[in-house]
């Protein structure tokens, strides 16, 4: 029964409306029509309200696996981590458990605590590019000091003088001007999307360094913006300040006053932010390869055809630029350093070292390459680079008083090692006195087939030793370098 028979039964049956309706003109139901165009966007609904500040994250160890993590600890504090492999895993109160919040570098070596933020600088001197070379190494070598201001490419990085780190300083790459821009044209057609090239290798992770000490409450950090890649990142910042980051593809990269460096704390995504305006139009690109077929979509419902506008010309792309010249190849530089403590006469009978005890480190004189780093605090010497190494060192101490020629108690015996070891590395003992400073030296090899590893300089004897030499005030100089009780040269050999 079709739908007009049906509406025609329903009106017989109500025979108020039958007997004016029989005589009525007939009105059959077509078929249904094609659905009408889709109608316009609606407005973007408003930003949502910005959550609560997160809690400060405290990494306090490493694990093989999730299950020794549970084992050891079933339960934490808000803001405690560890690592699980390449792994952070949090503790969250809300959920009564460890989470997951994705792969992250390992914690660094000890590291002593962030010194107090700086005043801020005086505005900086142009910079004159005098010339390049091929190698930093045959930079240093032609000037191995500059003047502020100074300037010079290596390959395609610019390096700067800087009178207060006495060093030349990499701060980007640096391009040389753009030839000149052709007639811009009109857009051309865009090409398919080409397909996505594989992931790369996730490279090995380092051993994990001592744990250091809890620090302070970390500062609030600011995202400033975003890159495409470190490398711009670098050039258009290669300085920030403690609390600045920019996202550099999906990653947060955090400035570090302690590592003077852009340090990457893992992929982060902040809320979708308003649309900005539409840029300027660049010069299209080469077009791509074809994407694989995608699967047949829904048939989507028919429009109104619109008009079909005129077809454009296609403008001309504008000629390339001049290749720059090649550099000068330049030197290579061996990394050395030099270490010395001096002696004030203070205490006056010597600086008192007690068995099994670590010399003082007062002084870091040379650091040429920036391959090591020292504190005076720690009185360790910290290896940036892996490689071969020769460690010279040279001490003048004494005895305690009242020690008899040949006793145990009269030997000075002094060592280099790695923290938390037994092998010396390089060292000597010899028979002290109690009333004349002795000097004693030594020498050895260290090869390190992995950076960021501590070592020390100690008293290996069983007693007490006290550095010594003659007071300044009984030379004809007041320089420290005449008197030094401890020294110490490192020098790369591969």
């Amino acid at each position: 029964m079709d739908t007009y028979e049906k509406a025609l039964e329903k009106i017989k049956n109500d025979q108020t409306t039958y007997a004016s309706c029989l005589n009525r003109p007939r009105v059959y139901l077509g078929p249904t029509g094609p659905t009408g165009p889709t109608g316009v966007q609606g407005q973007m609904g408003p930003t949502g309200a910005a959550g609560a500040n997160g809690t400060c994250v405290t990494i306090l160890g490493s694990y093989n696996s999730f299950d020794d993590l549970v084992n050891n600890h079933p339960t934490g504090q808000e803001g405690d981590s560890y690592l699980v492999d390449t792994d952070l895993y949090i503790w969250v109160n809300e959920n009564n458990g460890w989470i997951n919040v994705g792969q992250i570098m390992g914690p660094t070596g000890a590291t002593g605590p962030t010194g107090p933020k700086g005043n801020d600088g005086s505005d900086g001197t142009s910079v004159s590019i005098l010339g390049s070379f091929n190698t930093l190494e045959e930079l240093k070598q032609v000037h191995p000091i500059g003047k502020t201001g100074e300037s010079y490419l290596v390959d395609a990085n610019l390096y700067i003088w800087s009178s207060e780190n006495q060093t030349w300083i990499n701060v980007g790459e640096i391009k040389g001007p753009t030839g000149a821009t052709g007639e811009k044209g009109e857009m051309g057609p865009t090409g398919p999307t080409g397909s996505i090239g594989p992931q790369g290798k996730q490279g090995e992770i380092g051993p994990t360094g001592p744990t250091g000490p809890k620090g302070n409450d970390g500062t609030s950090v600011a995202i400033l913006g975003s890159f495409d890649s470190l490398d711009e990142l670098i050039k258009a910042h290669p300085t920030g300040s403690a609390g600045q980051s920019y996202l550099v593809n999906s990653n947060l990269y955090v400035w570090s006053d302690e590592s003077h460096n852009w340090i990457n704390v893992g992929h982060i995504r902040g809320p979708q932010g308003e649309q900005g305006p539409q840029g300027i139009q660049g010069v299209p690109g080469p077009t791509g390869p074809r994407g694989m077929q995608g699967p047949q979509g829904v048939q989507g419902l028919q429009g109104i055809p619109g008009p079909t506008g005129p077809k454009g010309e296609t403008g001309q792309m504008g000629p390339v630029g001049p290749q720059g010249i090649q550099g000068v190849p330049g030197p290579l530089e061996t990394p050395t350093l030099y270490v010395m403590t001096s002696y004030s006469d203070n205490p006056s009978d010597g600086i008192k070292v007690d068995a099994d005890d670590r010399l003082p480190l007062e002084t870091k004189v040379t650091d040429n390459t920036n391959s090591f780093y020292v504190t005076d605090r720690n009185n360790t010497i910290t290896f940036l680079r892996k490689g071969m190494y020769r460690v010279d060192f040279i001490v003048q101490a004494r005895t305690s008083d009242g020690v008899s020629a040949l006793e145990a108690s009269n030997i000075i015996s002094i060592g280099f090692r790695k923290i938390e070891e037994s092998t010396v590395y390089a060292g000597n003992s010899v028979w002290g006195s109690s009333q004349t400073p002795t000097t004693i030296s030594g020498f050895g090899i260290v090869n390190l087939t992995y950076p960021n590893q501590l070592f020390e300089l100690v008293n290996l004897g069983k007693y007490p030793i006290y550095l010594q030499s003659p007071k300044l005030d009984s030379l004809g100089t007041e320089s420290s370098f005449a008197n030094p009780v401890v020294t110490i040269m490192i020098q790369a050999i591969t």
